[in-house]
């Protein structure tokens, strides 16, 4: 199996051999590990995007299959955020290296499929065991029926044939093969729906998800929303714009992405003194000599800067400045299409569906009505997620608990789940790294899609054990009891061996060719 998971990592390495960097010399050619954050990289037709970063210059559209599975291409603009291992087939693009190679979403990937192997599933698992338990029993029916053919025929020559037909006939081949090769082609399966699953454990803790809790932001809505409203208080209007979009410049946050679209935020960013994210609350920092603190009402109560909330429908960032209260901005979010479906299709499977989000708790239960979901959380800091979850896990039974969430805000709650799960397309390296299941595409549905490959895994490993064992057992009592049928020993022998294992083999393989609906 770690030939197979090195040979579906190769397919999928499609990590370029050199970039174009932008020097005092013009444009030389370099190998992508010599790049440096901040270097800018020329990326012309038909290339593979060495390195994750951001778009300084250009258009074009982007092949992104290698990650989503979607062969549909990316339409390219100014400040989009791309991932190295995807290859431009049209235009051309000035890009601002982000990370550096060997950080790359599609280098991580590559990891995580290798590494995949070192947590055994319960098949796995059950092999191991079985070994142990099956090798020593095969081997003393074996003694046994030559023992006891010879005493009572005492034709010792012919006892030892039977007993040397059950250590045949008793050779599990087909399950040694065939359950780690259900657990790979799942792998496989996964890797087509864009998702990467760190171990055949998860597979095994997957197939039996009683509850998801799923983040709002970013999760069920999308990651980019709309500025409905700047109220500035006692401030310019640019100077306001200016002190938000340099506290949020260093965030990876949906929100600070969308305050500081369009700007040239890697430049204002390392200016930056004293620079302090707060997940699920807001940010500090030092900026042309000015104390910043942009984030959510409790954030800036919790430092001592107290005013009257506004009444206002929709995501509210608020803005201080030296101390001083200036002003806020109203955003507004979108449901994702794919976001109702979801609920529908977990609540199918009778899998609960739990709704957390830092927002308040009006635009949260008027998400949850839409969507049809029975439990939501809201006002909660990413200490508060955790301890949600954790009360679950103590009342869960026999279910797991999974928890999506694609912001680092998420990691608390990802890391003390039965199963997390994260975005790699979005950047939120330490939720990436906390979860046990990464999405290579921005489609929550593909959850849904996980849960059902894990039961698809489930059902193949179990009727493969089920089969082989059941064969080899009637295949042994028809050699020993039924005597009429010594004749077709040969015959039993061969069709209790190889032809099983083919058969079983082919039906670990079947899972690579499955729709999920």
């Amino acid at each position: 199996t770690t030939k197979a998971k090195n040979t579906i990592a190769s397919v999928i390495d499609k990590r370029a051999e050199f970039a174009n960097r932008i020097d005092d010399n013009g444009v030389s050619k370099v190998s992508p590990d010599e790049l440096k954050i901040g270097d800018q990289i020329i990326i012309n037709e038909g290339e593979i995007v060495p390195v994750d970063g951001i778009i300084l210059d250009g258009s074009g559209f982007l092949d992104t299959s290698s990650f989503t599975g979607d062969s549909n291409l990316l339409s390219l603009q100014k400040d989009m955020n791309i991932l190295g291992g995807t290859i431009l087939k049209e235009g051309t693009i000035t890009l601002s290296v982000t990370k550096l190679f060997n950080d790359t979403q599609i280098s991580k990937s590559i990891e995580m499929i290798q590494n995949s192997g070192e947590h055994k599933g319960k098949g796995d698992k059950f092999i191991t065991k079985f070994a142990h338990i099956y090798t020593p029993i095969i081997l003393g029916l074996g003694l046994i029926v030559f023992i006891i053919f010879g005493l009572v025929t005492q034709n010792w020559a012919y006892s030892l044939h039977q007993g040397l037909l059950i250590l045949v006939i008793g050779c599990p081949c087909a399950i040694v093969i065939s359950v780690p090769l259900a657990y790979t082609s799942s792998s496989a399966l996964a890797m087509k729906y864009g998702i990467i699953i760190k171990g055949a454990n998860i597979l095994d803790k997957l197939s039996k998800v009683g509850t998801v809790f799923v983040d709002k932001t970013g999760t069920l809505t999308f990651s980019d929303f709309q500025i409905a409203k700047v109220v500035p208080i006692n401030i310019e209007d640019n100077l306001f714009a200016e002190y938000m979009i340099a506290c949020e410049s260093r965030s990876a946050h949906p929100i600070a992405r969308t305050l500081c679209y369009g700007q040239d935020i890697a430049s204002l960013g390392a200016v930056q003194e004293n620079y302090l994210e707060v997940p699920g609350y807001g940010v500090k920092t030092r900026y042309d000599n000015h104390s910043i603190i942009a984030g959510s009402y409790k954030f800036l109560n919790s430092v001592g800067i107290e005013f009257e909330k506004p009444n206002e429908e929709g995501i509210l960032v608020f803005l201080a400045v030296d101390g001083m209260y200036r002003g806020y901005v109203v955003l507004y979010e979108y449901i994702r299409d794919e976001a109702e479906p979801l609920v529908q299709n977990l609540h199918k499977l009778g899998i609960e569906v739990v709704m957390m989000s830092g927002d308040s708790q009006s635009n949260t239960d008027v998400l949850a009505k839409i969507l049809q979901i029975e439990k939501c959380y809201a006002d909660l800091n990413p200490e508060g997620k955790q301890k949600l979850v954790k009360e679950a896990l103590e009342k869960k039974g026999k279910k797991n608990i999974l928890v999506a969430g694609f912001d680092n805000s998420d990691v608390p709650s990802l890391e003390v789940a039965d199963i997390g799960v994260s975005n790699g397309e979005l950047g939120a390296d330490n939720a990436v790294n906390a979860s046990d299941i990464v999405l290579m595409k921005h489609y929550p549905g593909t959850i849904y899609e996980a849960i059902k490959i894990s039961q698809i895994t489930n059902r193949t490993v179990l009727i493969n054990i089920i089969v082989t064992l059941a064969l080899k057992f009637i295949a042994a009592i028809l050699i020993i009891f039924v005597q009429s049928l010594s004749e077709y020993i040969g015959i039993i022998m061969v069709l209790a061996d190889i032809p099983l294992t083919i058969i079983m083999t082919l039906h670990s393989l079947s899972i690579l060719i499955r729709k999920i609906k």
